[in-house]
C-alpha cells in the first residue's frame, strides 16, 4: 500500500506520478477506483487501452471483458495497478488476484 497523492498519469510511459519525492509507479493496466467517476482526460483510455476506470459502474463489465480478451496477446509478466485504497479498490484487487 502506498499512501500518496497522484499528481498525474503518464499514459505514454505507463506511469503514475506521485507527489513529493516518491518515484513513479509503472503499470501495464491501470484501474482507477477513487470513489467518484474519474475524468480520464483526452483519449487516454482509448489510446492506450490500458486505463480502465471502474465508474461509471454500468459500463465496467464491458470494459473489463475487453481487457480480459486482450490477455492472450500479453507476453511475460504484467502489472495491474489499482488507484484507490477504499473497500471497492481493495475488493477489486483481491478479485483480480
Amino acid at each position: 500500500l502506498i499512501h500518496a497523492t497522484v499528481e498525474a498519469i503518464d499514459v505514454e510511459q505507463k506511469q503514475v506520478l506521485l507527489s513529493g519525492d516518491r518515484p513513479p509507479i509503472r503499470y501495464d493496466v491501470l484501474s482507477i477506483n477513487i470513489g467518484s467517476a474519474p475524468k480520464v482526460q483526452g483519449d487516454a483510455q482509448s489510446a492506450s487501452g490500458n486505463v480502465t476506470p471502474v465508474k461509471p459502474i454500468d459500463g465496467f463489465g464491458a470494459r473489463w471483458d475487453a481487457l480480459l480478451e486482450r490477455l492472450p496477446e500479453w507476453k511475460g509478466e504484467r502489472r495491474v495497478l489499482v488507484v484507490g485504497g477504499g473497500a471497492g479498490g481493495f475488493e477489486l484487487a483481491m478479485t483480480m488476484h
